[in-house]
């Protein structure tokens, strides 16, 4: 079981798949499979839901158009980075919760340690969190 972030897709939960485009209706439907989701605040987002999946938060928010334009995957607290997790994240076959970001730049290739359509964000050099942007939604800041 993982969690795989697409670029210009979406993320592959173990349940299903939340694709960029999607509306508010469908998206809250796919995050029920795994408990009851609560609002949650994305700056600039129309809408955004989360939900906990064993041992990571999945948030999912609007983009400019109302629909589904952004996805963060969490660690829940509790969790130390370089620590094992229960569900893997992945982005292009790495997982980026389990290496230093700078080697996850590395890994993939990443000029200037930039990853399209993924930010990463953390401490201690590792990410605590993982954000994927539809890159069709203006909002996105990697363009």
């Amino acid at each position: 079981m993982e969690i795989e972030l697409v670029p210009e897709l979406g993320a592959r939960l173990p349940r299903g798949t939340l694709a960029f485009g999607a509306t508010e209706a469908d998206t809250c439907h796919l995050l029920e499979s795994f408990g009851q989701p609560e609002k949650s605040f994305a700056c600039g987002t129309g809408w955004s839901w989360r939900v906990r999946i064993a041992d990571r938060w999945v948030q999912a928010g609007a983009g400019d158009d109302g629909l589904l334009g952004e996805i963060r995957v969490m660690r829940a607290i509790g969790h130390e980075a370089g620590e094992p997790a229960g569900i893997p994240v992945t982005y292009r076959g790495v997982d980026v919760f389990e290496h230093p970001v700078a080697e996850i730049a590395f890994l993939l290739g990443a000029g200037g340690g930039r990853l399209p359509g993924l930010r990463l964000t953390g401490v201690d050099g590792y990410a605590r969190s993982a954000t994927l942007t539809d890159s069709k939604d203006s909002t996105t800041p990697d363009r």
